[in-house]
């Protein structure tokens, strides 16, 4: 049992999500059941496991495309000549070296959905890998809803493998959605001197501004060899004004509400993914796997509120404090 201490719910939902295409955006000329090549990003070299993926697979598995898409390192020849509009070494240039989750990067212009994508290579693909595309025509929605996803929003899956029981793969959504959000505001206090901008969760799963959908978060779970291979997918529009609002929009007009003096710098594609997935590592560090007692207090890095219930001995236990959520419906 997962229970969330505070706050105002959401009273009216407007499923809408912003996905209108800026003209300062290049259009990509992939038609709608094709996708780019992928390229596997990585730091100075390839991880062990992502060097064998380069060695033994030249492409991967996509539903709903014409075909497998084609696998390129991005520091070979081919990898230099394929423009994905995703800036890798800015990205992990703000990720901790430390930091497994996101360590390796599949990045590409345009795919039928990154949840697919990871889904449907997980037997191949090293754990903590991330998968983002610049534009996205198939994406996964609760309920089966599809999402087609223009230049602007931000959409970012991670493949993550956890022992855990099947009883308590459910709360991995919860967990993921709360520390998404949590990361959501904290970027905007960096920029606003400490103050917040008005974004909140819609249980289970949707991101709410003054009751405009600006994005959501989506796990798939699939069991092999004793764990479960979660497939967390996130879509937040970052850039998009119309139909409803975007993160960046909200940034500015608290910006100008407040009166603040210095400049703003606006939330870019790189820095988001790479501080959401620090933000989600340091989350699933802290609760996963799911202790069998609380006696000792779970340290909790960004300060989340969680009040979980220990199976084994019924006993209930808090960590830190965090107002960003509507209540648990």
């Amino acid at each position: 049992m997962l229970a969330l201490l505070s706050v105002s719910p959401i009273k009216r939902i407007v499923p809408a999500l912003c996905m209108r295409t800026h003209s300062r955006f290049v259009r990509l000329m992939v038609s709608a059941n094709q996708a780019s090549p992928v390229l596997l990003c990585y730091r100075q070299k390839p991880s062990a496991s992502a060097s064998t993926l380069l060695q033994q697979h030249k492409t991967l598995k996509v539903s709903g495309t014409a075909g497998p898409v084609n696998l390129i390192d991005v520091h070979s020849g081919a990898g230099d000549q394929c423009s994905v509009q995703f800036d890798h070494t800015h990205y992990y240039s703000h990720l901790p070296q430390q930091v497994e989750l996101g360590s390796t990067l599949l990045a590409a212009s345009q795919l039928q959905s990154t949840q697919t994508l990871l889904q449907d290579n997980t037997a191949i693909l090293p754990d903590n890998t991330v998968c983002i595309a610049y534009k996205q025509v198939g994406g996964k929605g609760r309920g089966g809803n599809k999402w087609e996803s223009p230049a602007g929003c931000l959409m970012f899956s991670l493949l993550k493998r956890v022992s855990i029981t099947g009883a308590n793969i459910p709360f991995v959504q919860y967990i993921a959605t709360l520390a998404i959000v949590h990361a959501v505001q904290q970027l905007a206090k960096v920029r606003l001197q400490g103050h917040s901008i008005d974004i909140k969760i819609k249980w289970p799963n949707d991101v709410y501004s003054r009751n405009l959908k600006i994005g959501g978060i989506l796990c798939h779970s699939t069991y092999r060899s004793k764990e479960f291979q979660v497939v967390i997918g996130v879509g937040l529009n970052l850039d998009n004004s119309e139909p409803t609002t975007c993160v960046n929009d909200l940034l500015r007009q608290r910006h100008e509400e407040l009166q603040l003096q210095s400049g703003l710098q606006a939330i870019s594609r790189e820095v988001c993914p790479a501080f959401l997935t620090l933000a989600l590592s340091e989350t699933l560090h802290a609760v996963l796997p799911w202790r069998e007692c609380p006696r000792a207090p779970l340290p909790c890095g960004n300060g989340l509120t969680l009040l979980l219930l220990c199976q084994h001995c019924s006993m209930m236990w808090q960590t830190h404090s965090l107002a960003c959520c509507t209540k648990v419906h």
